[in-house]
């Protein structure tokens, strides 16, 4: 029998540190040696008091790109989502807010 999964989706502006986040939590590694630009999904067994869940992580683009339709798609089958901005620039709390 396979483990439940728990899709979350991990979404801001660019260079707010979604995909830091997403490396840190996944590969324990902090590291700028990766591609921001691209959509990626990432897998990680976890358990939940005994329990073993399929965690399945998706760090998206910048959503400005994404229509309603295409973020619909993206965020309604999923158990979750992690918003992200920069506390530097008040525009992608701003965006947050204005997109979701």
């Amino acid at each position: 029998m396979s483990n439940p999964v728990i899709r979350v989706v991990v979404a801001g502006d660019l260079g707010t540190g979604k995909s830091s986040l997403v490396n840190f939590f996944v590969r324990s590694v902090s590291s700028a040696e990766f591609d921001p630009t691209i959509e990626e999904t990432y897998t990680k067994r976890i358990s939940i008091d005994g329990v073993y869940y399929n965690l399945e992580i998706v760090d998206t683009v910048d959503n400005e790109f994404r229509d309603n339709e295409q973020r619909q798609c993206l965020y309604v089958p999923s158990d979750a989502i992690i918003l992200t901005y920069a506390i530097d620039a008040e525009v992608t709390f701003t965006n947050l807010l204005l997109r979701y």
